[in-house]
């Protein structure tokens, strides 16, 4: 699929697939984040599930062979926790992840709530985390609050990347194969062919999934992300990995690019990972960053091809495409790209 919306929008049938990037010995139990549903408010006793294939039926589940073990152990226990509440009145879906700091891994379960939870209910909670050895958050419309917890700062939720740890808050995004996640890296790092000399700009840069690996490997980062509290949150993460040559700035992608500074200042590297509409408002003129190599990393092939039809049309050769079995067992996939600057 990828390489006929590439072959059309390009109008080249000759492109330069690399092998595809997998980890075969995790095609199981390598989700480290995960979302379940829970019926609307008129079912007497409230269960979590995944809907169903276009329907919004809500099938329960007792386990989920993606998840994580230490995330998997808890779904029956969870399930008998909402059956206990008597009535959903409150709750609009559950969502596991998991908390890897230095020396151990902890599940968080994350309840989102639509009115707060009353003392009965809260203590049962408490016990719950308790007995489990879990932290409970409530998500509710003004912010995150903890209902219980066993770690000391249940509110920083951690994972590694390229031996740093990078911390992250409940609600923001990150990358829940950990296994491809890091091959991922390695892949984009490898392409690059990065000499310490360079001049890197990041748009849709999250908290530093890439964005600590490559200041650690070039002159200079600016990572670009549109929320704000990401924005926090990466800069944290270079204090704590010593990148003095990070900085995250925020900004609306969705605006002209060059409304911003780093959209008129020449760069050696563009690094692109957008969300599935694509970065076309980025591409669209690449005229004053000129950057010689532009990395991008796509989860949708055909705003991916569409957009890449865009940098070719302003210069570029496609270099190598890549696929990236990011969710084994499912029929999504990503994909990765290297453009390189045609000098004139």
């Amino acid at each position: 699929m990828l390489k006929e919306h590439l072959e059309h929008a390009i109008g080249d049938s000759n492109i330069p697939f690399e092998p595809y990037l997998a980890a075969p010995q995790q095609q199981f139990g390598y989700r480290r984040r995960a979302r379940l549903s829970v019926p609307a408010p008129s079912h007497n006793k409230p269960y979590m599930g995944f809907r169903a294939r276009g329907s919004d039926e809500i099938i329960k589940i007792q386990d989920c062979k993606t998840l994580h073990p230490t995330l998997n152990r808890l779904v029956p226990a969870i399930q008998q926790q909402l059956a206990n509440m008597h009535g959903n009145r409150a709750i609009g879906h559950v969502e596991l992840l998991l908390n890897e700091q230095a020396t151990v891994a902890t599940a968080t379960v994350l309840i989102r709530m639509v009115e707060a939870l009353n003392p009965q209910e809260q203590q049962a909670w408490a016990n719950f985390s308790a007995q489990q050895q879990c932290d409970v958050l409530a998500q509710y419309n003004n912010g995150f609050k903890v209902i219980a917890a066993v770690t000391k700062q249940p509110l920083e939720l951690g994972y590694f990347v390229d031996n740093e740890q990078l911390s992250y808050g409940p609600g923001e995004f990150i990358q829940v194969n950990p296994f491809v996640n890091h091959k991922m890296l390695a892949q984009a790092l490898s392409w690059l062919e990065l000499t310490g000399n360079e001049t890197v700009l990041e748009l849709f840069a999250g908290f530093g999934n890439f964005s600590i690996p490559l200041a650690k490997r070039c002159a200079k980062v600016v990572a670009v992300e549109v929320a704000e509290q990401q924005v926090m949150r990466g800069n944290s993460n270079a204090t704590l990995a010593n990148c003095n040559n990070l900085k995250f700035v925020r900004a609306d992608l969705s605006r002209l690019f060059t409304d911003y500074a780093f959209g008129k200042e020449q760069i050696d590297v563009l690094f692109l990972d957008p969300p599935r509409a694509g970065a076309a408002d980025v591409v669209a003129d690449l005229s004053f960053i000129q950057p010689s190599s532009i990395l991008y990393i796509s989860c949708n092939a055909t705003t991916f091809a569409r957009d890449a039809a865009e940098i070719v049309k302003q210069g570029y050769r496609l270099e190598k495409v890549s696929m990236l079995d990011m969710f084994p067992q499912t029929a999504h996939a990503e994909s990765m790209a290297l453009f390189k600057r045609v000098l004139v």
